[in-house]
């Protein structure tokens, strides 16, 4: 027995096969029914597409055959696709390739067999519609070209269920985008209408004391409009806040900063001196601790952002009920990333509402402290963007945000 070579672009040839998707697919009435035709025409009661594999012989269609695939070294079908014409044994038992080979001297007795290549519109054999017999033969000129033709069929049937494969993946990415674009609208409405709603309410009351200012001038009673004003004042600085708020989440979705170098220590450092800076009389003690051994590839204005937030956040809601308020930042190495705990003892997150802690516009401690509800979104956009994770724990006595951040260093 001879082992067929394998075809100078065999490589090729087999990505194309996998290209199709067809290996160790079910049966399939089209393509039964064009080897029942091939065995019609050609008079033999073996018809088979046969997709030759790295090491083996798949059939497709098996008319007349029960056996589903054959080691690629007993098959015919690996010397039909090293040309592009039909492969015809009249008498195995007569040719020293194959007289010994155990399809011959065993069932299924594979005595006549004739192949014609399945070639793909990009010239691959990737293998052959074939008819055998248990006894010698010889297909006629009308046979083979017909057996040729049929082959035809096979590519075109492969190609146009390949092409119905692509179009119901096609479809069913755009159901999936047009459900994603119906919620990206629908929570785009919500959205919107939070925004205003929120805006709504500052304007309202800088227009209402606005007026009763006005009023209290007019009568002479300056002591009295100098109160309204400082609420003027307080209504504006909510607005203010809410719209820088809005401008960072888009900043947080849109930015794409150069990758650089990161001090940790001194990024940590300016964060802190930035919140104290802006909230006077700091009510907690702010620390950081940074333990990373090698150098912290990233991009800055994000962790600057993450970093910011978070700490804003321990200083809002610190528990006045607690003589040492405080937040920590404990910065560790990760094997190649960073593991960040960023730490208070402030109210905390009722565990009912701990799910929900990334939701924009959402605040768990009305009335206690002034806030969008965006800090903790707009955290979760950059630590996303940096390809990182952020979880929360939080008790009565300590919250606690774990963060991992990759380490662009590669």
């Amino acid at each position: 027995m001879k082992v067929a070579n394998l075809p100078e672009n065999e490589a090729e040839r087999l990505q194309a096969l996998i290209e199709y998707e067809v290996l160790d697919t079910a049966e399939e009435l089209n393509f039964d029914e064009l080897t029942e035709l091939a065995s019609s025409i050609c008079q033999k009661p073996i018809a088979l597409i046969s997709l030759i594999d790295s090491d083996r012989q798949w059939f497709k269609s098996h008319h007349g055959l029960d056996a589903r695939e054959t080691p690629r070294d007993y098959a015919f079908c690996a010397h039909a696709i090293l040309d592009d014409g039909i492969f015809e044994i009249c008498d195995s038992t007569q040719d020293e390739r194959f007289n010994d080979n155990p399809l011959v001297v065993g069932a299924p007795d594979v005595i006549f067999y004739a192949g014609a290549p399945l070639q793909t519109p990009s010239g691959h054999n990737i293998g052959t519609l074939c008819v055998i017999d248990n006894k010698p033969g010889k297909l006629s000129e009308q046979q083979r070209r017909q057996l040729r033709l049929i082959g035809n069929q096979v590519i075109a049937q492969l190609e146009l269920r390949e092409a119905s494969g692509t179009k119901t993946a096609l479809l069913e990415e755009l159901k999936i985008s047009a459900n994603k674009l119906s919620q990206q609208n629908q929570e785009l409405y919500q959205f919107a209408h939070r925004v205003a709603h929120d805006l709504n309410s500052p304007l309202t009351n800088i227009q209402s004391f606005v007026d009763l200012s006005l009023h209290d001038l007019k009568k002479g009673e300056n002591d009295k409009a100098i109160v309204k004003y400082d609420y003027i004042k307080n209504a504006s600085n909510k607005a203010r806040q809410l719209i820088g708020d809005l401008l960072e989440l888009t900043r947080a979705e849109l930015s794409n900063e150069r990758l650089q170098v990161v001090d940790l220590n001194n990024l940590l450092s300016d964060v802190v001196d930035n919140i104290n800076s802006t909230i006077e009389n700091n009510p907690i003690n702010i620390d950081y601790e940074v333990k990373v051994s090698s150098e912290f590839v990233s991009e800055p204005t994000r962790l600057q952002q993450i970093f910011y937030n978070l700490l804003s956040n321990s200083v809002k809601y610190y528990d006045t009920k607690k003589a040492k308020p405080f937040a920590k930042i404990i910065v560790e190495s990760s094997g190649q990333n960073i593991s960040v705990r960023v730490q208070d003892n402030g109210l905390g997150i009722p565990e009912k509402y701990q799910h929900k802690i990334f939701d924009t516009f959402t605040r768990f401690h009305v009335g206690v402290a002034s806030g969008s509800g965006i800090g903790t979104t707009i955290v979760k956009k950059h630590i996303d963007a940096l390809g990182g994770t952020i979880n929360l724990n939080s008790s009565k006595q300590l919250t606690e945000f774990l963060i991992e951040l990759p380490n662009r260093l590669r």
